[in-house]
């Protein structure tokens, strides 16, 4: 285990190390060493989430490849713990699709209903559209 261990991370354990030597006339075994990792990478619940939430701000239309970014945005929802507003997707959704060329005359249409018929933003209504032109 002491060899997947480096950096700083290295140094507490070998400080550690010394600790049980003194201590105990011995060197720390792996169970110690094991724990002291999953100790060091554990993250908290709050921790996660946010972790998650920036995987999601991550996904980002590329080369106007609809069907990667589809695939990408799914993948991430599909991991994360706890799903954000249809409110916070729809934007998140929306600025990433604003990217596209082969999608910009539906994005127009999806824009003009919300500013001139008075239509309310719908992230689902925003999903429907790419999977159907996805087809």
């Amino acid at each position: 285990l002491m060899d997947i261990c480096h950096g700083e991370f290295m140094r507490t354990l070998n400080n550690l190390e010394e600790e049980e030597n003194k201590e105990h006339g011995g060197m720390l075994n792996g169970r110690q060493i094991a724990w002291q990792i999953f100790h060091h990478l554990r993250i908290s619940e709050e921790e996660g989430c946010i972790l998650n939430f920036q995987d999601l701000l991550a996904v980002e239309l590329r080369g106007d490849n609809l069907q990667q970014f589809e695939n990408n945005w799914d993948n991430t929802l599909a991991g994360l713990d706890e799903i954000p507003s249809h409110s916070i997707l729809e934007s998140l959704y929306n600025q990433q699709l604003a990217k596209s060329v082969q999608f910009d005359r539906a994005l127009e249409l999806y824009e003009q209903d919300i500013n001139i018929k008075g239509e309310k933003r719908c992230y689902e209504r925003l999903r429907k559209m790419v999977r159907a032109h996805l087809e």
